[in-house]
C-alpha cells in the first residue's frame, strides 16, 4: 500500500451486480467446482469455455479474479457434468497439464436448493477482511437500533458514522498518498457506490472554504424508510462529517437537506465547516 491508486469512477450507467457469493435453483446432480489459478487470466478463459463445452459441460457459475497484490489470478467455475461422459477426475487432469495452469484441483459440491461459494473465505476488499450484509439484516440493525433507542439510537448511529468516515479516509489514504487531496475526495463516491452504500452523482466541493454539496442516490440507509416528515440519515450523514472533517483538516458540520425518505429523488447534503462557539464575556 501507499504506492498511489487512480480514482476511477464508472458512474455512467448503474446496474446492480450480484455478488456471487450464493445463488439457488440448481438442478443437476453432477454439481463440481473447479479452481485454477494461473497467470494468464485472458487465455485461461478462452481455454476454459472451450474444454468445457468439448466436454459436453456446463458452466453454471463463473468467478474470475484478475493478478493482484503479487497473488495469481483465481477462478472458480460451478460446472454442471449431467451431460457429460467426462469424469470430474479427468477434467481435473487437463487443466493440471496446461501451460498456463498454476494448479487445478475439483471439488465435490453436494446440489442443494441453496449454492454456495465455500473455498473463498474471508473475504477481502483491497486486502482488509470484508462482512456482507443482506437487506433484511442490515435492515434489522439500523431500524432496530432506532425503534428500540429512541433518539439515543439515532444518535447512537450518527457517531457510529463519524467513527467509520474517519476510519474510511484514513483506509483510502493509503492507496492515494501520493495522490493529490482532490483524489481523496474524489475517492469518495467510488469507495461508497462499490460498497453498496450510495450513489453519489454530483460533489461540489470549496476545499479553501471548507464546504461542500453531495447528491446521493439510492442512499442505503434512508431507502430503508418511506413518508418520513425528516430527514432520515444518520449513519451516512455522519460518515460524510467524519470523512470531511479528515478531508477538510477541520470539524465540519453536515446537514440533509433533501431525502429520499420524504419523496425526494435524492439525498442532498451541505457540508460546511463547524463554527466556533462564541463565549459570552464574564
Amino acid at each position: 500500500m501507499g504506492k498511489g491508486l487512480k480514482v476511477i469512477d464508472t458512474h455512467q450507467n448503474n446496474f446492480a451486480l450480484d455478488l456471487g457469493r450464493m445463488f439457488s435453483n440448481i438442478e443437476t446432480e453432477r454439481l463440481h467446482v473447479l479452481v485454477i489459478k494461473t497467470d494468464y487470466g485472458t487465455e485461461l478463459l478462452r481455454k476454459l469455455n472451450k474444454a468445457i463445452s468439448e466436454f459436453g459441460a456446463k458452466i453454471v457459475h463463473l468467478q474470475f479474479t484478475t493478478v493482484c497484490h503479487g497473488k495469481h489470478a483465481e477462478c472458480i467455475a460451478f460446472i454442471d457434468l449431467a451431460n457429460s461422459k467426462v469424469s470430474s477426475r479427468n477434467i481435473e487432469k487437463f487443466f493440471k497439464k496446461q501451460r498456463i495452469v498454476k494448479s487445478a484441483q475439483i471439488l465435490n459440491h453436494k446440489t442443494y436448493s441453496l449454492v454456495g461459494n465455500n473455498y473463498h473465505f474471508p473475504l477481502e476488499i483491497l486486502g482488509e477482511r470484508a462482512v456482507v450484509f443482506g437487506k433484511d439484516v442490515y435492515a434489522a440493525i439500523f431500524k432496530g437500533i432506532r425503534d428500540e433507542f429512541g433518539t439515543a439510537g439515532e444518535t447512537f448511529l450518527y457517531y457510529l458514522g463519524v467513527e467509520s468516515g474517519i476510519e474510511s479516509y484514513v483506509f483510502i489514504s493509503e492507496f492515494i498518498r501520493k495522490g493529490k487531496s482532490e483524489d481523496l475526495i474524489k475517492a469518495i463516491k467510488v469507495f461508497t457506490k462499490s460498497l453498496g452504500w450510495g450513489d453519489i452523482k454530483e460533489i461540489h466541493v470549496n476545499k479553501d472554504a471548507g464546504n461542500a454539496v453531495i447528491d446521493v442516490y439510492n442512499n442505503f440507509e434512508c431507502a430503508l424508510s418511506e413518508g418520513s416528515k425528516t430527514p432520515y440519515s444518520r449513519f451516512y450523514k455522519g460518515m460524510l462529517t467524519g470523512y470531511f472533517t479528515k478531508c477538510f483538516h477541520e470539524e465540519v458540520k453536515v446537514e440533509e437537506l433533501k431525502c429520499i425518505a420524504m419523496g425526494d429523488a435524492y439525498c442532498k447534503f451541505k457540508i460546511g465547516k463547524l463554527k466556533p462557539i462564541k463565549v459570552a464575556a464574564d
